[in-house]
């Protein structure tokens, strides 16, 4: 990057517009492209008059340009690169013709976009990047000389046109790259982009101060600025190296953590059965919808962690509670309610830097007030709460458990659909609603991504606990000194798990 923004994928290079594969481009995208490259046409036209000047420099800086193109470093905060020759493109716009300027700006464009690149740019990314660079340039080299005019001072002035160039060059690409992702084109500039101008202003200075130097010593004096700016390019690398490698633990440690809180989900599994592929389904769902609703990275993570962990309470809850067929008793129920707070507190003493455990003591709680831990009502309840509360009722309707079949999942659509604005939030349940038939099929892709715990296992040796095998004396002694054995319980069939108190009193058909 530098005197022109690029984007790479891990390992590879793109451009800013670039795209998965099969992925169709929008069309605002292929609209944007061409109003760029009218704008640069149109800014070319402007400034055919001014005659081109001072030969020798032109070609020297061009060979500098061309050299150096390959001498990029990869920016920490985004997937981005940016190369070191831009101190020399404001060099031509301090020193030479917009043409001239415009011509070193587009050779370096196109020397970047062939040099040390892994994957080829496209002809219409190279063309997008070329009329971005132009037009970026040409409003560069007229807002400098417009503004000498009036205040003949190199450094200031040649500052704003840095500033200038830096607007004009990295908001056609965070609106590109915006609207091929369905995400805010201002939030990606003010999180990618909007970091990169005190490197632009460091650019005009030193350009400002090579000028400087061959104004006094003599214009060969000047180019002194290659080694400064070999030498600022090789301790960078050398610091982006040390960030590189204390990003790669971050990274190590992140997916040991998630690897420990899929474990953790096993654990959930193998005390409530069935519950294996609803915990990868919620996880898809809550993600995507995350994703839609644009929601901060940090709530983002807190949901996909939530999706595995909100029922890791119920490892306090009894298996015949669990896992009973027929309908709760009072007693059972307020055991069964106890699971949000006994999940937040577990969860609690893990730190997490996410919203983590807001969500879990709360994922039972309901649009009217009527739910539980702390009847919470309306916006009061946690974004990230309220949506994995319809996307865990909507998935427990929609999967078969041990105590009832599953529902149809346009039933389990509408089940939910009814409680809109009494159990569930209904701004989420309309967005559940658009879009529940895609994420279905993108749920069952993803659902074999963790094997299911393997919990019937017979284990040949041990032959008898140390105290030895109970007998039927010690039956009787045990019955007689007040353990009751619980009664059978009929089979009532149960469309929603026990905890889903609202919705327990529906029958299937």
């Amino acid at each position: 990057m530098g005197n022109e923004i690029t984007c790479e994928e891990p390992h590879s290079q793109r451009s800013a517009f670039s795209v998965r594969e099969k992925r169709i481009v929008p069309t605002r995208v292929r609209a944007l492209v061409c109003v760029v490259v009218a704008g640069a046409i149109a800014c070319l036209s402007v400034v055919r008059g001014h005659a081109a000047q001072q030969w020798i420099h032109f070609f020297v800086y061009l060979v500098v340009i061309l050299l150096s193109s390959g001498m990029k470093v990869a920016m920490p905060k985004s997937e981005g690169t940016m190369s070191v020759n831009f101190p020399f493109i404001f060099l031509g716009i301090l020193q030479l013709s917009p043409l001239q300027a415009v011509c070193l700006a587009v050779c370096s464009v196109i020397a970047q976009c062939r040099f040390r690149v892994v994957k080829p740019f496209t002809i219409v990314q190279i063309l997008f990047n070329v009329a971005n660079v132009t037009t970026a340039t040409i409003l560069a080299w007229m807002t400098f000389a417009a503004v000498m005019r009036a205040h003949p001072e190199n450094a200031p002035v040649l500052a704003l046109a840095s500033t200038v160039y830096f607007f004009a060059n990295t908001i056609p690409v965070a609106l590109v790259i915006g609207w091929s992702s369905d995400t805010s084109p201002l939030r990606h500039w003010r999180q990618e982009f909007l970091w990169y101008l005190p490197f632009y202003l460091v650019g005009a200075m030193l350009a400002v101060l090579a000028d400087f130097i061959g104004i006094r010593f003599g214009w060969l004096t000047s180019l002194l600025l290659i080694p400064m700016v070999y030498t600022v390019y090789r301790a960078y690398c050398a610091q982006m190296a040390m960030v590189m490698d204390r990003e790669h633990h971050i990274r190590e440690v992140e997916a040991l953590y998630m690897r420990t809180i899929e474990s953790l989900s096993m654990a959930i599994e193998a005390k409530d059965e069935g519950t294996h592929d609803h915990l990868m389904r919620v996880r898809v769902y809550v993600t995507e919808l995350g994703r839609i609703m644009q929601l901060e990275p940090s709530l983002m993570q807190a949901l996909h962690i939530a999706a595995f962990l909100h029922d890791i309470g119920k490892l306090a809850i009894p298996e015949q509670i669990l896992n009973k067929p027929g309908k709760l008793t009072h007693e059972e129920f307020e055991k069964i309610k106890t699971h949000t707070l006994v999940g937040a507190d577990i969860l609690e003493r893990v730190k997490f830097p996410y919203p983590v455990v807001p969500i879990v003591r709360s994922h039972h709680e309901a649009w009217d007030g009527s739910g539980y831990p702390d009847g919470l009502k309306g916006e009061e309840i946690p974004i990230g709460a309220r949506i994995l509360t319809v996307v865990d009722c909507f998935d427990a309707l929609a999967s078969e458990r041990p105590y009832r079949r599953a529902l149809p999942i346009e039933e389990a659509m509408a089940i939910v659909k009814s409680r809109a604005g009494t159990q569930f939030d209904p701004e989420i349940v309309h967005l559940l609603e658009q879009h529940y038939p895609a994420l279905e099929e993108m749920a069952r892709r993803h659902s074999s991504e963790m094997e299911p715990l393997e919990t019937n296992i017979f284990i040949e040796r041990g032959a008898a606990p140390g105290a030895g095998f109970e007998t039927a004396s010690d039956a009787a002694a045990t019955l007689s000194g007040g353990i009751q054995v619980a009664p059978a319980h009929a089979a009532t069939e149960r469309i929603v798990d026990h905890d889903d108190h609202v919705l327990a009193g529906l029958k299937t058909s």
